[in-house]
């Protein structure tokens, strides 16, 4: 509603200042939503690993997870191939006299090279720059090994994985609160979408 009543004037240099609170509280939301995803999803599987507590159960856990991770990561790169191959999406747009753009054809690419980046992506070189670039599978496939490795460690990583459980516990409780102001945040994201567009001038 905030959107569509002012949206007429949501250009406005004098709306400015209600404009960038109304945009703050949708993006200060999504941000802070982002800023806890790498962390809880590293912690859980810490935490869901090490917690198992018999080795054997923790080695079948993480095969049973490699395998389905693979699995479907494989199946999407395939349909994702095959689908292009077979669509060509774009290949018969008209473009109406507009200017035309050169894009790398990705159907080019054999499944094998897809495959082979899909499985390079899983063990990136630098872990802060794999959760810097939302890298969540490699950081996924880190996260088990360290938590197998420290479940096979015993009582020498037990305060290692003390931490991590903190951190999980903190990590969670801070979704809870972000979780709370959704309605804030959306309504941030909504109004100024809406207002972007005009509202209902």
């Amino acid at each position: 509603a905030t959107g569509a009543l002012f949206g007429g004037s949501w250009s406005d240099p004098a709306s400015e200042p209600y404009v960038l609170f109304v945009r703050l509280l949708g993006v200060v939301f999504l941000s802070a939503l982002k800023a806890l995803i790498i962390p809880l999803v590293v912690t859980s599987v810490v935490v869901g690993i090490t917690g198992m507590g018999d080795l054997r159960r923790v080695r079948k856990a993480a095969s049973i997870t490699a395998v389905y991770f693979l699995g479907t990561t494989f199946l999407a790169v395939l349909t994702g191939i095959a689908l292009v191959s077979l669509i060509q999406p774009g290949a018969h747009a008209v473009s109406d006299g507009l200017p035309t753009v050169d894009l790398p054809d990705a159907a080019s690419e054999s499944p094998a090279h897809a495959i082979y980046e899909v499985l390079l992506g899983m063990f990136p070189p630098n872990l802060v720059t794999a959760a810097s670039e939302g890298n969540i599978l490699g950081l996924i496939v880190f996260s088990m090994i360290f938590g197998v490795v420290a479940a096979s460690l015993g009582a020498t990583a037990r305060p290692l994985v003390v931490v991590f459980g903190a951190a999980n516990d903190v990590l969670l409780r801070l979704v809870h609160f972000v979780v709370m102001l959704a309605p804030v945040g959306i309504f941030g994201l909504v109004a100024d979408r809406i207002g972007h567009a005009g509202g209902g001038a």
